[in-house]
């Protein structure tokens, strides 16, 4: 485009490439994605949903970069975040059926048993009302059905 600035440009190539992950993987990129070229990505959708908020500075969101964002990449507020979380409980039921336990805040079996822990520890606080997981009915509901006893109050 005639006239935009280097940052816009890096701004509409990182849109795009967010909307080729979109393509290719059938999901938004989150900051947890194992690559880390894909993991920039997830960063920077989270920058952006942060700026959105209003919660950061760091990131000018002006009408037009709205509208790239609405055009070439829909549901970037935030739409994923609700699949993201579903996901990770997918992960920590893989993770449980595979090693027949819970995952623990070390690295016991492997390196993702930690971050696993800590999903499963923010789930459990949001069952008790505390922390800003959203658990929702249908999220209960999917706990429930892969980890009957979730939010058992100490692992064994």
């Amino acid at each position: 485009m005639v006239g935009m600035s280097t940052t816009d440009d890096r701004f509409e190539l990182t849109v795009a490439e967010c909307a080729r992950y979109v393509a290719r993987h059938g999901k938004m990129p989150t900051r947890h994605t194992p690559d880390a070229g894909d993991r920039s990505l997830g960063l920077f959708l989270q920058r952006i949903r942060q700026a959105d908020r209003g919660t950061t500075k760091d990131i000018i969101l002006s009408p037009d970069r709205i509208a790239v964002l609405d055009e070439v990449l829909p549901g970037w507020r935030g739409r994923g975040a609700r699949r993201d979380v579903d996901e990770q409980i997918r992960e920590i039921a893989a993770f449980v059926k595979r090693h027949k336990q819970y995952p623990h805040n070390r690295a016991v079996i492997d390196e993702a048993e930690p971050r696993l822990y800590r999903i499963l520890n923010h789930l459990r606080r949001a069952a008790d009302g505390k922390g800003n997981v959203a658990l929702t009915p249908e999220r209960c509901e999917l706990l429930d059905k892969l980890l009957p006893d979730w939010n058992r109050k100490a692992d064994v």
